[in-house]
């Protein structure tokens, strides 16, 4: 999505709790129809703490409508496929991206950056439809 395209107002309020969407509503009459009356609802949905959670909740909204990366979960383990299985979860735009954020991860995790080209991606699976993209445990030993 573009940083310049419009998001629909419906979509807009799905994402926001039901205090917020109050707030968005008021501001949305008092510039459509500025009068004493949609001003002062306005100035009423606008509580500071109010305030602070929407602008929260929006920055939120809108860092994942910006990130349209899935979320996988990757298993890594040596190259010479002995020891501990590492497992974690990363954005990722596809498999491959996925199986080397994992390997990233994993290095960073065991204190291995400069090693990070001895750590084997056994597998990746994509979390929205829990189906494997890719999964090599050929010689794999788990113990």
């Amino acid at each position: 999505m573009s940083s310049e395209q419009l998001i629909p107002e419906r979509q807009v309020l799905e994402q926001l709790s039901e205090p917020l969407q109050r707030v968005w509503k008021h501001a949305a009459a008092a510039i459509s129809n500025p009068s004493l009356l949609t001003m002062d609802n306005f100035r009423s949905a606008c509580r500071p703490a109010d305030l602070l959670v929407a602008l929260r909740e929006l920055a939120e909204f809108r860092a994942h409508a910006a990130d349209q990366k899935d979320l996988y979960m990757t298993w890594c383990q040596e190259e010479s496929r002995e020891g501990t299985v590492h497992i974690t979860s990363v954005r990722a735009s596809n498999a491959q991206e996925a199986a080397r954020e994992g390997r990233s991860q994993c290095a960073r995790d065991w204190g291995w950056e400069s090693r990070e080209d001895e750590i084997h991606c056994i597998g990746v699976m994509r979390h929205s439809d829990l189906s494997f993209e890719l999964w090599d445990d050929e010689n794999c030993v788990i113990e």
